[in-house]
């Protein structure tokens, strides 16, 4: 009888995720792909700046 319960509660857990996950607006990781764009868009900025810098020298 345990051993059904722990069953149960562990496949309405495992629904609620999926269904969870489906309603999600984008399926974008929490912080491994945002974080890897935000970077390269800062390293780009002081890229570009130091172009501009070099060439006002």
């Amino acid at each position: 009888m345990k051993c059904l319960q722990v069953f149960r509660s562990n496949y309405l857990f495992e629904s609620y995720k999926v269904f969870k996950q489906k309603r999600k607006k984008d399926n974008f990781p929490k912080a491994d792909e945002r974080v890897i764009h935000n970077v390269f868009v800062f390293l780009n900025m002081h890229h570009i700046l130091a172009i501009l810098f070099i060439i006002l020298l």
